[in-house]
């Protein structure tokens, strides 16, 4: 995490955390920003798909800027 990242979502819900902070619910049209540094999660809440837009600033090709999708139990990864 070395890059300003901004995570508007589009469509669906998701739950957002931010280092230690307990997970906040964020809907359609909202936002959540993660300073540089902040190790953040991010999962998909319910069953409509979620889309959202990632901006990333600066990008790097760092080892720690990294996707990793996690099964929600039911051989879905989201």
């Amino acid at each position: 995490p070395r890059a300003d990242e901004i995570f508007l979502v589009l469509e669906g819900r998701a739950g957002f955390t931010l280092d230690d902070e307990p997970e906040r619910t964020v809907d359609r049209g909202g936002f959540v920003h993660a300073r540089p540094g902040v190790v953040h999660a991010i999962r998909v809440l319910g069953d409509e798909a979620l889309t959202m837009v990632a901006v990333v600033g600066p990008n790097e090709d760092a080892a720690d800027e990294t996707i990793e999708l996690v099964s929600d139990g039911g051989g879905v990864d989201r």
